[in-house]
């Protein structure tokens, strides 16, 4: 039971780490790079306010999808893992076995 609460943690670690990296890898490569280091450099002639029209609306959509894949990661990690009562299976075998004793005598 501890290894699936430990596997859970190492696959929402990863999910989480995985989805910041892509993020600040994105804002590097679609921001930083053409913008020289500038990001306020928004218009210097017509070709480059062209691209920043384009490039910030799509930078706020894909950074909106990445900041829910990091929100999963996040809670994946944070989650416990479901604890499943002994008496409770206990509890749902005996019903499975008495519904089953039940539909043979049916037949």
């Amino acid at each position: 039971m501890k290894d699936k609460g430990l596997r859970d943690k190492i696959i929402g670690l990863s999910i989480f780490n995985v989805g910041i990296f892509l993020l600040l890898l994105y804002t590097y490569l679609a921001i930083l790079v053409p913008a020289g280091w500038d990001p306020l450099k928004l218009v210097d002639d017509f070709e480059n306010s062209m691209y920043w029209i384009i490039i910030i609306p799509l930078w706020i959509s894909v950074s909106g999808f990445l900041m829910i894949f990091i929100w999963l990661g996040w809670s994946t990690l944070r989650t416990p893992p479901a604890k499943i009562l002994e008496k409770e299976l206990e509890e749902i075998e005996e019903l499975e076995k008495k519904s089953s004793a039940n539909k043979e005598k049916a037949q």
